[in-house]
């Protein structure tokens, strides 16, 4: 998920860890720990656009990142307070279920995460949380701050720390059975409907768990629906093609396949001008626009006998008016 939450949820269990013993030193170490996986982003420069694409939560959070590190944070936490508790033992195992905890939160997104690497860059990709979530990030922030200003063997500090993380803990499931609801639900509308499809994959839309996107693959094409928590209505789905035959000459492209790949065969291909684009649908668009404002959208492009691909800036910023539209959708109102 994003920075903020990761630090949140770092901190958390953190203090859930260790707070009773060392104070606020576990929320504040457990911040740090919490994002260190997603420094990932500063090996960007190293790698080609489409590489970037695995390195990027790829690596540093898999369960053998996980294991190597965690003892190493003990050892240089060890080192940063010696003579006093806790152990290298509690310093280690209190590293290892911070950074298992924060990998943990981003398998349940769309980017999902490499939870076998390097034997594999296979991708856990739940889809029950979207990558930014309001609800959940901003009360688990809050929680911690809070908990900053108790006395560590206070008893409101305790309980407060008991109350946030059954909060988090309890709205992670919540999500999870929203999904179910959710799959389920698109699946009987596009049946009702006559609408054929091999598969379907459902997953929320930013800054909240209300406002999903249902998005059905057919032999040429796919199904694209939204469906608001707060609506009583079922959703209406558009039709987006595929246009495979676009692609199909650059097929035996190292990169092309890694890259069509990593969309786990969810793209459409669009031809704009000389260029072709590969959109992934996984990610989507802003519902609020009929067209383009793709998030993850790249370019393919002939140079010589070799094929250049290059990410566009994604378009997740909300133009004038777009915003509000966007909360009318997320609560219902969906056109």
């Amino acid at each position: 998920m994003d920075s903020v939450t990761q630090l949140a949820v770092g901190a958390l269990i953190g203090e859930k860890t260790l707070g009773r013993q060392i104070g606020n030193k576990a929320i504040l170490w457990g911040a740090l720990i919490g994002t260190l996986p997603d420094l990932d982003v500063l090996l960007e420069p190293f790698f080609d656009p489409v590489e970037n694409l695995f390195v990027h939560r790829g690596f540093s959070h898999s369960l053998l990142f996980s294991l190597i590190i965690s003892p190493l944070l003990g050892m240089l936490l060890r080192y940063i307070y010696p003579g006093q508790q806790p152990s290298f033992h509690k310093w280690s195992l209190y590293a290892l279920w911070i950074l298992l905890g924060a990998v943990s939160i981003d398998y349940l997104t769309t980017y999902g995460a490499s939870i076998f690497w390097p034997f594999s860059d296979w991708r856990i990709e739940i889809s029950s949380m979207a990558i930014v979530d309001v609800f959940f990030t901003l009360p688990v922030l809050a929680g911690v701050i809070i908990i900053l200003f108790k006395s560590k063997q206070s008893v409101s500090r305790k309980r407060i720390t008991h109350v946030v993380f059954y909060f988090a803990l309890i709205y992670l499931l919540l999500s999870g059975v929203h999904k179910i609801y959710q799959h389920r639900f698109f699946i009987n509308t596009l049946e009702s409907n006559n609408r054929s499809f091999t598969k379907i994959r459902t997953q929320p839309l930013p800054l909240t768990n209300f406002l999903w996107m249902g998005l059905a693959k057919t032999d040429g094409g796919y199904w694209l629906g939204f469906h608001s928590l707060f609506s009583g209505q079922k959703p209406s789905f558009s039709y987006i093609p595929a246009n495979n035959e676009l692609i199909e000459p650059y097929m035996s492209d190292k990169k092309v396949k890694r890259l069509l790949g990593f969309t786990k065969n969810y793209y459409t291909v669009v031809l704009e001008d000389s260029t072709l684009l590969v959109n992934d649908l996984r990610f989507g668009k802003l519902p609020t626009r009929d067209s383009s404002g793709y998030v993850f959208s790249f370019e393919v492009e002939p140079k010589g006998h070799n094929l250049q691909i290059n990410q566009r800036n994604p378009e997740v910023s909300f133009k004038k008016g777009e915003f509000r539209k966007y909360l009318q959708m997320t609560f219902g109102n969906i056109p």
